[in-house]
């Protein structure tokens, strides 16, 4: 039988084993707890237990925490992100960030969450700024930080080692080319038919190229005069809401002339021995490569350390010429799928089809020059 010693109200300790190594019992955040007290000797047993029930009335103690690989913590950050309902593309993001830090910390000899230490923060930072914008370390930065803050709270780690550390905020650079309608029409003549289609819907509706790259054949209503953008399981929007934009005179004289491919998608990647029907969906990485390499050739500027023309820029083209154009601004945030205003006119603001295809209308996307 035990030799139960009683220790204040919260501690048992008893002798264990062949050597009569002294054991603390005792409840933890709703847990039974087991602790050695690494002795035999009653009189020191007795010491360190009364030091653990002291811990424990103060709320000082802390279980120790075992010591977990980074990589399956990483795992399991994402797995809970995912039931939380994250996006896809956000799931995608922070695994490929993760990740890189992840191959920073072996190349240290970093194989658990507990040998992480600020200073191998602070280098990680400063090697990936040698190569990468100041926004995109900061974004890594903070998606590291926001892991190690979830495997404290997991109890996968005592105390995360960013603790007290303040991340420099970098604003994003405002100054990014917004190509004007005459340098879009200079790329789009420069472009072949295949590439010119896919651009003149990125200029003309205002969608993102993840959207442009899941365009479905039922997506594209020329019927009724809609772009639709829908959420679906396993490839949902940024914000997980369908919407709908009207289609501009100008982008249906293209669209009209367009034969979609066979297979589901609107506009699919060019036939390869993979996909021999050609009915592969596009990459948009290569739609960008070819755009800017284009635009360079225009003599316009490319590339986001330069603050130059990239895919997205033709996002910002869409909305800036839709504000000029005096299209109201709860218009257009409902056309690209913006959420960002919580104001109650945001909330009550219903726009109705007709409105919205008047609206389009008050663009004019007509070529400088006057041919398309």
């Amino acid at each position: 039988m035990k030799q139960n010693i009683s220790i204040g109200d919260r501690v048992k300790i008893y002798p264990r084993g062949k050597k009569r190594i002294y054991t603390a019992e005792f409840s933890f955040e709703g847990k039974h707890c087991r602790k050695s007290l690494d002795t035999s000797n009653k009189k020191v047993a007795i010491q360190r237990a009364t030091q653990l029930s002291a811990k424990l009335s103060s709320g000082d103690f802390q279980m120790k925490v075992e010591q977990t690989s980074v990589c399956d913590a990483k795992e399991l950050y994402l797995s809970q992100l995912a039931f939380d309902g994250s996006a896809r593309s956000t799931l995608e993001r922070y695994g490929g960030e993760l990740d890189t830090f992840i191959q920073f910390c072996h190349t240290k000899r970093i194989r658990n969450l507990a040998q992480i230490k600020p200073l191998h923060f602070d280098e990680f930072r400063k090697l990936r700024a040698k190569t990468h914008a100041a926004t995109t370390v900061y974004h890594e930065s903070m998606v590291i930080k926001q892991f190690l803050n979830w495997c404290v709270s997991r109890h996968l780690l005592k105390v995360s080692p960013l603790q007290g550390i303040k991340i420099p905020s970098v604003k994003s650079s405002c100054r990014r080319l917004v190509p004007t309608l005459e340098q879009v029409y200079q790329i789009l003549e420069a472009l072949p038919a295949s590439q010119k289609i896919m651009l003149v819907i990125l200029a003309f509706t205002g969608i993102r190229s993840g959207e442009l790259k899941r365009l479905r054949k039922d997506d594209v209503d020329l019927k009724n005069n809609w772009i639709h953008i829908i959420s679906r399981e396993g490839a949902e929007t940024k914000t997980r809401e369908s919407r709908k934009i009207p289609i501009h005179p100008v982008l249906r004289s293209y669209l009209l002339h367009y034969k979609s491919p066979s297979g589901p998608w609107y506009l699919a990647a060019r036939a390869s021995p993979r996909y021999p029907d050609g009915d592969h969906h596009i990459n948009p990485k290569s739609l960008k490569q070819r755009v800017q390499a284009t635009a360079r050739q225009c003599g316009i500027p490319v590339g986001q350390k330069s603050d130059g023309l990239v895919l997205h820029s033709f996002r910002h083209f869409f909305e800036t010429h839709c504000v000029n154009s005096g299209i109201p601004q709860k218009a257009i945030d409902s056309w690209m799928g913006h959420r960002s205003d919580r104001s109650m006119g945001a909330v009550y603001y219903q726009l109705s089809d007709d409105q919205s295809q008047k609206f389009i209308l008050k663009n004019n996307f007509d070529s400088p020059q006057g041919a398309q």
